[in-house]
Formats: structure tokens, C-alpha cells, sequence
């Protein structure tokens, strides 16, 4: 039998909360790459569990019969339990553990469900600066203590200083912030400002916010791929979604919109919660569609 073969069985025992005998060792042990496999194996469970879990801490949303939409689990994870492991598991020795852990915070967990966790992340990032995720994680603090860090750890900002920016923007600083929105104001392409739309709504100061609300009526798009026309609105909403991560309406809908109810819930949204207007009609509807001729030379 390979080796392969006898370790997943194995470790289905020891999950299960079985033991091994003195005979199975001695039987397995008899190869000598044997710890090897298992210390392997080990790492490939948690990996996967750790999957699961993150999978399980996302709210699930209901089944819409009258829309054929099936019960689906949201884009985000809130779960206080699974937020509180992924957040010990930042200074886990396991690197691949670390990493898995410290990108998904950063990329899926709102900040809103960190607020508790500020001294146990900045601890972590203080110790491991280059994990993945480690710099876009220090910025979803909002802590006041994470700009300090920044400027006293350069090898955070040593992954990207784009990101580096982002992130100081989001802490506070004035000049970061004005950069980004130079940089999306002077955008001399549509393509430009789809990079910028995430980065403003990762922001998320009230300027950035307000910005990417006035270009909801944005009649720009690229040819996507050279088959499809892609609205640059699909990105400013994207952006929207990082600004507020838990609002269902900035989720990316489950089927692609085919009328502008679509954007009408969305502006609506913005005029009662932010206060916002526009001084341009909202422009023909577009989403995503196939790509009426060959793109302009």
C-alpha cells in the first residue's frame, strides 16, 4: 500500500477521536518518510478545516423562491467565534496558517467586527509585517495606534506603496487621502478609475465615499475581454461594498441585472443615508453585455 493510501485513513481515525495501537505504528512506522507524510497531512486538514470554518462564520442568506434565487452564504464573514479564531490563528506557528488566517480578515471580515480584536491584531502584524494581508488588515483597524506602526515598520509598506497609501488614507492622513482621489479625478481612462474605485471605498473617509456615490451615474465602460461591454458603475458600486461591506445591496447581485431597478435601489439607498445628489441624469442602462460590435481599433 502507498504511503498516500494509509494516511488518509489514518488521519479520518485520529479526527474521529480514535487512537492508534502499538501495531499500527509499528506497521506504518516501518517507512521512513512516514512522519514526513502525516506532519503533511496535519497541515492539509487544517488548512481545510480552517476553510470550513471561514465558510460557516458568513450569514446566510434565504432562498427567494418568487426570484429562483437559492439560499447562498453572503460574500462576508461576521460570526463573533470565527472572526475571534481567525484572529488568533494570525500568530499561529504555521505559516500557511497564518496566511490563510490574516487574508481572509483582511479581505472578507468588516471592520466593524474587529473593533475588539485592535490589540490582538496589532500584536500579530507587529510580529509577522509581511504576512498576506498583514498591511490591508492594520488599515481595517481605524486604529490611531496603526499609522504609528506604519511609519515605524517599513517592511509593511515594503509589499506595495500603493497599498501603503490606501492604507495611510484610511488612517487619517489627509495628504494619502488626496492623492487617491487626485489619482481618480485625473484618470485620463475608464480602466484607471475601475483600479482606483476599490481603493477609494477601502478609504472610506466621507470625501472618497462621496466620490464614488457622484460617479453612480457614470456613463463610462471598457470593452471587457474584447467580448463584452463592463460598466465602470459595476466598480463604483464594488468600491461602495468595501466602504460598507454589510450592506446587502452592494453584494454582487446573483443573477445579472436586467433594468435599471438596479440602480435606482442603489441611489436610493445613497440619498437616504448619505444625503446624495447628482447634477447628471442617470445614464441608459448598462450593466454587463455582449459587446454590440468589435472594440475601436
Amino acid at each position: 500500500m502507498a504511503l498516500s493510501d494509509q494516511t488518509k485513513p489514518l488521519m479520518q481515525r485520529l479526527v474521529k477521536g480514535e487512537s492508534l495501537s502499538t501495531a499500527d505504528i509499528i506497521a506504518y512506522g516501518r517507512n521512513k518518510k512516514a512522519p514526513t507524510a502525516m506532519i503533511q497531512a496535519l497541515q492539509d486538514t487544517r488548512l481545510s478545516a480552517l476553510t470550513v470554518i471561514i465558510d460557516l462564520g458568513r450569514p446566510m442568506l434565504p432562498e427567494n423562491s418568487e426570484k429562483m434565487i437559492p439560499a447562498r452564504p453572503a460574500p462576508i464573514v461576521t460570526d463573533p467565534d470565527v472572526v475571534s479564531c481567525l484572529v488568533s490563528l494570525i500568530e499561529d506557528g504555521d505559516a500557511a496558517i497564518r496566511k490563510k488566517a490574516c487574508s481572509s480578515l483582511a479581505a472578507i471580515v468588516p471592520p466593524s467586527c474587529l473593533k475588539s480584536h485592535t490589540n490582538a491584531i496589532l500584536a500579530a502584524i507587529r510580529r509577522y509585517p509581511t504576512m498576506d494581508g498583514a498591511l490591508i488588515l492594520l488599515g481595517k483597524t481605524d486604529s490611531p495606534q496603526g499609522l504609528s506602526l506604519l511609519e515605524a515598520m517599513p517592511e509593511l509598506s515594503s509589499t506595495s506603496s500603493d497599498n501603503a497609501i490606501m492604507v495611510r488614507a484610511r488612517l487619517g492622513d489627509k495628504k494619502a487621502e488626496q492623492s487617491i482621489i487626485d489619482a481618480y479625478e485625473k484618470a485620463h481612462n475608464t480602466e484607471e478609475k475601475m483600479a482606483l474605485a476599490a481603493r477609494l471605498g477601502y478609504v472610506a473617509s466621507e470625501r472618497t465615499i462621496r466620490l464614488l456615490a457622484s460617479e453612480i451615474r457614470s456613463p463610462e465602460f471598457i470593452y471587457w475581454n474584447k467580448r463584452s461591454r463592463h460598466s465602470l458603475r459595476i466598480e463604483i458600486i464594488e468600491g461602495l461594498h468595501m466602504a460598507f461591506p454589510t450592506e446587502p445591496l452592494f453584494w454582487k447581485p446573483f443573477y445579472i441585472p436586467s433594468d435599471d431597478s438596479y440602480y435606482d435601489s442603489i441611489e436610493k439607498w445613497l440619498v437616504a443615508n448619505r444625503g446624495i445628489s447628482w447634477n447628471r441624469p442617470r445614464p441608459p442602462f448598462l450593466y454587463e453585455e455582449e459587446a454590440p460590435s468589435a472594440p475601436p481599433r
